[in-house]
């Protein structure tokens, strides 16, 4: 008997075949806010390890203003949404530089239903969101946005805690 280092789960002779990646393509849904970044950083990990690529989604969303404590005297609308977009931009550019991580960034504008659009529209596998805890007021007026994508998106959520 000869001491071999094959798999013993593989027929000697048999093919070996690449199992493609269940994730080719990923977006992830930020605002320059904590669990945002924490949606980042788990993205830039699952394609780190998969190769998958991943399109950070911006939404220019007034209401996300006050998550951001954003302040109405001497601040235009447009200068602080700019602002947001700024900040999150560079989050995407400080953790996906440090992964060596395919990714592009992507604005759009209106609602967090925006994002399961962007999904359609950009053929992903997943889309990742980083989510915190809110009271049960404010899901009852404002909602939830990783809510709002789990309950209606096309494809798999994962939502960042």
């Amino acid at each position: 008997m000869t001491d071999s280092q094959d798999d013993p789960g593989t027929p000697e002779g048999a093919p070996v075949t690449e199992t493609p990646s269940l994730m080719r393509e990923l977006a992830v849904a930020v605002d320059a806010s904590p669990p945002s970044r924490e949606g980042l950083r788990l993205a830039a990990d699952i394609a780190r390890r998969t190769g998958a690529r991943v399109t950070v989604v911006h939404i220019r969303h007034a209401p996300a203003l006050e998550e951001m404590g954003a302040e109405a005297g001497g601040i235009s609308l447009e200068e602080t949404l700019a602002g947001v977009e700024q900040a999150a931009r560079q989050d995407a550019m400080d953790i996906f530089g440090e992964a060596s991580a395919g990714w592009r960034f992507v604005v759009r504008t209106g609602s967090h239903g925006r994002d399961i659009e962007a999904a359609k529209e950009l053929e992903v596998d997943l889309i990742i969101v980083g989510s915190k805890p809110h009271s049960t007021l404010h899901n009852l007026v404002l909602g939830s946005t990783a809510r709002y994508l789990v309950a209606h998106s096309p494809v798999q959520v994962l939502v960042a805690r």
